[in-house]
């Protein structure tokens, strides 16, 4: 499985917890780029190599360890190498009548 990291340039206003909502719908198109609708507005990005990759973690906390101390490790979830870019501003989705 392949991870990829999305970058938004502004900023994205949600209500509440996020990790419960639905950001938006993306498709990948034949000539390598990829279109995000968020609500009412469509951007276009690119995928690009990552000059350095991220990695994944997830913390788990271990208080069996010791009752006095509690021990934290780390495990990897993922690699991230490439990115998809959305540099141009959105465009409005505008329902015809």
């Amino acid at each position: 499985m392949e991870w990829l990291l999305f970058e938004l340039q502004g900023t994205l206003e949600l209500d509440g917890d996020v990790a419960s909502k639905l950001l938006g719908h993306y498709a990948w198109r034949n000539d390598g780029h990829v279109s995000l609708i968020i609500g009412h507005q469509l951007l276009d990005g690119k995928l690009v190599d990552m000059e350095r990759p991220l990695i994944v973690v997830e913390t788990n906390r271990d208080s069996l360890a010791q009752p006095s101390k509690s021990a934290t490790s780390l495990v990897v979830k993922g690699v991230i190498r490439r990115k998809v870019v959305f540099k141009s501003r959105p465009k409005p989705i505008v329902a015809s009548s």
